[in-house]
């Protein structure tokens, strides 16, 4: 496959992401900021639950209970949580319709109501988190925050010496603090879902991954479990946009002059699954499908989903054996029939 990474930013990340660590300079001393892994998050959990219970032992409200005495006072109202919820199931769903479509206007669409209800979300959730104040849940999520910091931040490149004990690091200034957290989060900045995306759907990158034979620990060189999050993250998405190739189907050439356009494809052709599925009523309908608005690589990703493998490995036009099917029992009915049953789908893949 042909290489391409955006700008040497990317390459900066993909370099972060294979060591497992950045690069800090603090004070005119060079750290390094360990990724941190889902063993790492277990132990971070455990702190965050000591540190609630200690709010709870110091007489805090928890946030249900906040949120209760604020409605009796009438300083916030059940209208307004039922609002909230509201808004938070409507996201949820929008999110999940914005993956299963294909088409660029349909999304764009999604994605400006999806933009109208965070904004209306976020200011209902500013208003109330004013009015609760400092809870359990609010007081154990700061200390965690901290605590995770001191835990990723090392003196040396094996991630073996913490640069601060707990004493040490409790005991710097705000400003101090402060410091270092902005430092950090402007790094993590660069390890987004689209950052990732880009370098699992380079060349170097998915040659690699073939290469491996689809092992990460053979990629990283290290036991699966010692993955950080972003290892795992890049390498599962690889594994998906491998899968496309794997059908025989690599992204037009002309599209590497920008690797957006790349990820753009490969999300495309997994998306283009969701809406697989008969619709119409006969031959025409199934093998001639006709969507309104739809580019020719949209039209192109919504043709190939028709394609898929049975249980014996071998390549099903599920079109076409839908259509023969359908034909089948209309000969075998006298009468015309419109609609496979889900035993009829399972033949056609193998598994009855």
């Amino acid at each position: 496959m042909k290489e391409n990474l955006e700008t040497s930013a990317d390459r900066v990340v993909y370099r972060d992401i294979a060591r497992g660590y950045s690069e800090l300079n603090f004070n005119n001393e060079l750290l390094y900021l360990k990724h941190v892994s889902n063993l790492d998050f277990g132990t971070l959990q455990e702190f965050e639950d000591e540190k609630y219970e200690e709010a709870k032992g110091r007489g805090l409200f928890t946030r249900k209970q906040k949120v209760e005495s604020l409605i009796e006072q009438e300083l916030w109202s059940d209208s307004k949580e039922r609002k909230i919820e509201k808004l938070k199931l409507e996201l949820e769903n929008l999110n999940t319709t914005i993956q299963r479509l294909v088409l660029a206007k349909q999304k764009k669409e999604i994605r400006k109501r999806i933009d109208q209800v965070e904004k209306e979300l976020n200011s209902l959730q500013l208003e109330k988190d004013a009015l609760v104040g400092v809870t359990c849940e609010q007081y154990s999520q700061s200390k965690t925050n901290q605590e995770f910091l001191r835990f990723s931040v090392f003196k040396d490149q094996k991630l073996e010496y913490l640069k601060y004990e707990n004493e040490d690091f409790y005991e710097l200034s705000n400003e101090a603090m402060s410091e270092i957290s902005t430092l950090y989060n402007e790094i993590l900045i660069g390890f987004s879902e689209v950052n990732i995306k880009k370098i699992a759907a380079s060349g170097f990158f998915l040659n690699g991954v073939i290469a491996s034979q689809s092992n990460a620990a053979f990629f990283f060189g290290k036991p699966i479990i010692g993955l950080s999050n972003y290892q795992t993250d890049l390498f599962s998405t690889a594994i998906r946009y491998k899968s496309v190739l794997e059908n025989g189907k690599p992204p037009p050439d002309n599209y590497y002059s920008d690797i957006r356009m790349v990820v753009d494809w490969f999300e495309l052709e997994l998306g283009g699954k969701a809406i697989s599925g008969i619709k119409g009523h006969g031959q025409q309908n199934l093998d001639g499908q006709m969507v309104m608005g739809a580019s020719k690589q949209e039209m192109a990703s919504i043709s190939d989903t028709t394609t898929n493998m049975s249980k014996e490995g071998k390549v099903v036009n599920f079109a076409k054996e839908a259509a023969n099917k359908i034909s089948k029992k209309t000969g075998e009915a006298g009468k015309a029939q419109k609609h496979l049953s889900f035993k009829d789908m399972m033949e056609i893949h193998g598994e009855v």
